[in-house]
Formats: structure tokens, sequence, C-alpha cells
């Protein structure tokens, strides 16, 4: 016998990762070997890439540990996932019990497109270069900053109260 139960995983977790504690299950004929197997429930419909995932879900035959089986767990596409569990005998009598799969939101790491800029030269000091900068983040509400992390081959200058970087410096 087992009974409906949930559990929680973090999002983007690596293949291998554990699904919080064991399924756990009983059978009242004593030494009775008990296998685990998922029904239904574990795949996922990506519709942003038009790929169906399969197994997104593994689970320990003998001792009902569920794992992630496949790396494509994203809490801002699909939070949660419904997957039943078989447990069966060795006569083959079983049960089965709805898991409730909740993803943990972590904080996603932003993404800036790579960028080319071309200045021509004798620039105006303190021109702009291009067109403002924009980055994503999946995260909701998520404020995103910039900085400069490397230079040109002459150097930067930046205007620490207005947060403007120039492209050479001043003469």
């Amino acid at each position: 016998k087992m009974e409906d139960t949930l559990r929680d995983v973090e999002e983007n977790a690596v293949i291998g990762t554990s699904v919080g504690y064991p399924l756990a299950a009983s059978d009242v004929d004593a030494h009775d070997v008990l296998q685990f197997t998922i029904t239904s429930g574990n795949k996922m419909s990506d519709t942003r890439r038009n790929v169906v995932y399969d197994d997104v879900f593994g689970i320990d035959a003998s001792s009902g540990q569920i794992f992630v089986n496949n790396d494509v767990l994203d809490y801002e596409y699909l939070p949660e996932f419904h997957i039943t569990v078989r447990v069966t005998d060795k006569a083959g009598l079983y049960d089965e019990c709805l898991v409730w799969i909740n993803l943990l939101d972590v904080n996603d790491v932003p993404r800036l497109q790579q960028m080319s800029r071309a200045v021509q030269e004798n620039s105006v000091s303190g021109g702009l270069v291009g067109t403002a900068v924009r980055g994503f983040d999946q995260d909701p509400l998520d404020i995103l900053s910039y900085s400069v992390t490397g230079g040109n081959c002459w150097g930067e200058m930046k205007n620490q109260e207005d947060g403007e970087t120039y492209t050479s410096y001043l003469p």
C-alpha cells in the first residue's frame, strides 16, 4: 500500500539528483519483495522548442527513490509534475499513488547577447557607442545591472557619479 505524496526538487537540477525521500510502501505479506515503477505523467511537452521529453524522472525499482532523469526542469515554464507510481509485489498485486513534484524556483543566470560595436577614429570623448545593451533573465521582477568588465587597448575611464564609460581618456 502507498499514499499520495508531495516531493520538491530545485529547477535546473542535474541528472541523478534525488527528489525528496524514497517513497514508503508496505505489504501485509512478510518478506515480500516490492518493485517501484513510474506509470504515467513522466513527460514534458516543451512548446517553446516543439520537443517532448520522455522519462523526466526515474525511480529506483527496489528503494522507491525518485530522481531527476532528464535535465529539463524549468520552474518558469512548468512548475510542477504529477506522476503516478506503481508498487508491485512478487505475486503481481499492485497499488498506485500520485506523486506531486513541485519545482523550487532558483535564481536563473541572466543572458546577454554578445554584440560588437564600431567606433570611428577620433570620436568625441564621452560619445555614445551604439545602442543600449539589453539582457534577459527568466526570473520575473529581477533587476539587471550592467558593468564593463574589460577595457579597450588604451584603458578606460569611468564617471562614477553617472555610471558612464568613456571611449578613451580625456585629452
